[in-house]
């Protein structure tokens, strides 16, 4: 009888021990012979492959096409695309490489970027500084003929995705168990830091490459986009999250394109909207916590003067993907005029005016399933707007949570009657979620001296008041009709 090894311990018993192994031992016992290799595999994909977040970028590009193409192609259900922001153009890479406006700190970034070529005395910081010029020119020509494009199709082809994310920020070491394990900020990352760094073993999750630059995120957003309908692939989730500085115009689908990209939104299951707005607001002297265009589109309903509207494309982004039984909608890309296109009530009414200038149309959403609204801007969302979006969706909506919401109302008095109408549209919910929820007042009383007020909730056994209201049963009417008495108003947060 052979004596027993680590081969013979029976499965759960070895992934048991495995489970407290850091991730460069995990893989020092797998490379110790085919059978715990074997045994291991499916656990070791499941862990570290099943997420995992991408640079566009040709090394992470085609470390994505080299999965798609092995056996881990199965385990891998959620793609995350981040940006490597670079100029976009030649003549900006010298410029830039010096500027002194960009510090990366002492040990990380590109060696000494506040440096012209001529002030690096050591051959070891010329050749980095010359390793990182020819980079960022390779990134324009990658970028630039599309070839980017290609590679992210051919992986997307073969690969079974359920989650598609197009984030604009630089990913962080938290996003995967990969990432953290590594201290990488995304797959490729370790690549590039290793040629710009001086100290190979010094990492930092919160170096932003070209952070001190506009991040280009519109032309990245559609680019990928773009990628996405060509690959035909039908995956369940589309994320769109983390969009700083982009306007109302990076979600414009043209006609060229309305062949591959519509059939891809028509075919999602949830949908995920993360917008902040970038420089245009100002401009145009609207809120800075809305989306928005340039200079917004002109449009005209049934009847009415033409008027400017700031979500339009949003809109109609939206209205390509009315199959979805999730939507999310999350950050500062969330205005009043957008709740009050919710929860229009949909008809057959033909548009009678000039076809240039149609709205888009309310979405009918028959689906919809779940609804979350958060973090929406400081300005007030109407109370009619609130009530219409659930009573729109009442046939199928379940799953309610709203955060960071100011909720209008002319004034105190309002309070009680907009429970009423909560309670009386919302007893077919199945779970609800208030968080950090306040009201504005438009004509406060004169014993208010306050026109914004913050909620707190009352559900514990113990009178403890808090910012989060949860629900989930089937005393629902009841609970709402409770906010009254268990809501306290005040004008701060303790």
């Amino acid at each position: 009888m052979a004596p027993p090894n680590i081969t013979s311990i029976p499965l759960e018993l070895l992934l048991q021990i495995t489970s407290y192994l850091s991730t460069t031992d995990y893989g020092a016992v797998r490379l110790t012979c085919k059978d715990l290799e074997a045994s291991l595999f499916k656990t070791f994909a499941q862990q570290y492959f099943t997420t995992i977040p991408f640079l566009r970028i040709e090394f992470s590009l085609q470390a994505l096409i080299d999965i798609s193409k092995s056996r881990l192609s199965p385990y891998l259900k959620h793609v995350m695309i981040h940006p490597l922001h670079t100029p976009s153009h030649a003549d900006e890479v010298s410029d830039w490489t010096y500027d002194p406006d960009l510090d990366f700190g002492s040990d990380y970034g590109p060696p000494r970027p506040n440096l012209r070529p001529e002030d690096l005395d050591r051959p070891e910081d010329l050749e980095l500084y010359q390793r990182f010029h020819q980079f960022c020119l390779n990134q324009i020509v990658l970028t630039g003929t599309g070839h980017d494009q290609q590679m992210l199709v051919e992986a997307l082809r073969n690969l079974s995705l359920e989650t598609v994310s197009i984030v604009g920020s630089t990913p962080s070491a938290s996003e995967s168990r990969f990432a953290r394990s590594y201290g990488h900020i995304g797959y490729g990352t370790y690549w590039v830091y290793r040629d710009w760094q001086k100290k190979d073993s010094s990492y930092s999750r919160e170096t932003r490459i070209y952070d001190k630059v506009v991040t280009p995120n519109t032309s990245f957003l559609q680019s990928i986009l773009s990628a996405l309908g060509k690959s035909g692939v039908v995956f369940r989730q589309l994320k769109i999250v983390d969009m700083d500085q982009i306007t109302d115009e990076a979600l414009n689908i043209p006609a060229f394109m309305e062949k591959t990209i519509l059939p891809m939104l028509s075919n999602l299951e949830a949908l995920d909207l993360d917008l902040k707005v970038g420089g245009p607001s100002r401009l145009n002297q609207i809120s800075s916590d809305r989306i928005v265009s340039w200079n917004g589109r002109i449009v005209s309903s049934n009847g009415r003067k033409p008027y400017r509207i700031y979500n339009y494309y949003l809109g109609k982004f939206l209205l390509h993907s009315n199959q979805i039984k999730r939507l999310y909608i999350r950050g500062s890309g969330l205005s009043d005029d957008l709740l009050a296109w919710l929860a229009t009530p949909t008809t057959d009414e033909e548009y009678h005016g000039h076809p240039g200038l149609s709205p888009p149309m309310p979405p009918t959403f028959p689906n919809l399933y779940e609804l979350q609204i958060l973090k929406g801007s400081s300005c007030g969302y109407h109370e009619v707007n609130v009530i219409g979006i659930i009573k729109k969706f009442s046939t199928t909506l379940r799953r309610l949570h709203l955060s960071g919401l100011q909720i209008e109302m002319p004034n105190l008095g309002r309070w009680p009657q907009f429970v009423a109408q909560l309670t009386r549209i919302g007893n077919h919910l199945e779970e609800v979620q208030f968080s950090e929820m306040g009201l504005h007042l438009s004509r406060p009383e004169k014993s208010c001296y306050k026109n914004s007020l913050h909620m707190k909730f009352n559900q514990s056994k113990d009178h403890l008041e808090s910012r989060h209201f949860f629900y989930n049963g089937p005393n629902m009417e009841k609970v709402l009709g409770d906010l009254v008495k268990t809501t306290t108003l005040c004008d701060r947060y303790d």
